[in-house]
């Protein structure tokens, strides 16, 4: 089992260390970095996905994270996993910082994966 974190709202958008991301300003007041996922070699019908944001310089969290649960058709092993709002507790402490961007996706087995991007926050 394995994963890749990036970005997307509808869609999974692969990234590659250093690339910018952006803080978008949410409907009620918040901020949040929109995250996908795309897990592959998962067993079940049910992977649940958690994300952080850390300072790279300092493995601050910027934010309580998040953990979901995404449905697994039958047939399928890879999972496209768009829209994750990853939320920032003062989006000006990430503006033009390098953040980890980080994923881990586990399945019903129990196998789980991670992985992490180092990406500007803009």
């Amino acid at each position: 089992m394995g994963c890749e974190v990036g970005i997307g709202e509808d869609t999974f958008e692969s990234l590659d260390d250093g690339e910018e991301v952006s803080i978008i300003a949410g409907l009620q007041g918040g901020y949040h970095i929109t995250t996908a996922a795309w897990a592959y070699g998962v067993a079940g019908d049910t992977i649940t996905v958690s994300g952080t944001l850390r300072l790279a310089a300092s493995g601050d969290y910027l934010g309580p994270g998040f953990t979901t649960r995404w449905p697994v058709e039958e047939a399928e092993d890879e999972v496209e996993i768009p829209g994750l709002l990853n939320l920032l507790s003062d989006p000006e402490r990430a503006r033009n910082q390098e953040i980890l961007l980080a994923v881990t996706v586990e399945d019903a087995s129990g196998g789980t994966a991670s992985d992490e991007r180092v990406v500007v926050a803009r």
